[in-house]
């Protein structure tokens, strides 16, 4: 993982028809007031999970956003993706205290058309089995459990890379993740970090191809040409663009003096 710097305001999804009684209006602003009046109307339809949002608010143009201010990558792992999928920091349906706790509901539902609350995932993190619904506490008495408590007085054990330096909490050795305190611990656990097989080769190979890239950039002339290593220079600078997969982890290692 490594910091992540996003656009501050969301892309301008508005209301263009004629006679549409929104024309102008951004489209998350109208989903948010109908949602969260719909939930004052019959909050029922939320407590029991039959509630479905909508992707009007600008699904495809969020996305999009995301991925050309983040980058091809997943937030989490920093796995390649090819479009990757919204992931809502706070669960918007519902949410799980642990990996093995029952799924409370409703959920954050108030920030489901949110672009502060809008990240981009792979698949696999995203899964039922790590992420989905998963969103602990440390204090879970502060919970925000409706939208007249503030979410700020929350202390998550999930890192949000669009508001905080994951890399106080996660480093690199080499291939390997390490947590730096128990939350960094408990996040390497939540997206089995070290154990993934989509996960451990692909680094393993980005290790190697910037080690010898870098090799190849600080030779002079002679079993390569200039044209070549300055090939490879720009190779290494690519290999740490944030916006490159794996960076965070080949960044942590030359922070480290590792490569």
């Amino acid at each position: 993982m490594r910091p992540i710097t996003r656009e501050r305001n969301p892309p301008a999804v508005v209301y263009v028809q004629n006679a549409h009684i929104h024309k102008g209006a951004q489209k998350w602003r109208v989903c948010t007031l109908n949602v969260c009046r719909e939930y004052d109307t019959d909050p029922t339809v939320f407590d029991n999970g039959d509630y479905k949002f909508t992707s009007e608010f600008g699904y495809k143009e969020y996305r999009n956003s995301l991925l050309n201010t983040i980058g091809k990558k997943c937030c989490y792992c920093e796995k390649p993706i090819a479009e990757g999928e919204i992931e809502h920091f706070r669960p918007k349906a519902g949410y799980k205290t642990g990996r093995n706790s029952p799924l409370i509901q409703p959920g954050y539902y108030w920030l489901a058309y949110r672009w502060d609350n809008m990240l981009l995932s792979c698949d696999e993190c995203n899964d039922q089995k790590r992420k989905g619904n998963l969103f602990p506490l440390r204090n879970e008495g502060s919970r925000a459990t409706n939208r007249s408590i503030p979410i700020s007085q929350e202390d998550p054990i999930l890192i949000d890379p669009s508001k905080e330096d994951p890399n106080n909490h996660i480093t690199f050795n080499l291939e390997r993740p390490i947590g730096l305190d128990n939350r960094g611990n408990e996040v390497i656990e939540i997206f089995e970090l070290k154990t993934r097989g989509d996960l451990v080769d692909e680094r393993l190979g980005k290790i190697r191809n910037f080690s010898l890239a870098k090799k190849i950039s600080q030779l002079r002339p002679g079993d390569f040409t200039q044209s070549e290593i300055n090939e490879h220079k720009t190779y290494v600078k690519e290999y740490k663009d944030p916006k490159a997969p794996f960076s965070g982890m080949i960044c942590e290692n030359i922070k480290r003096g590792i490569l």
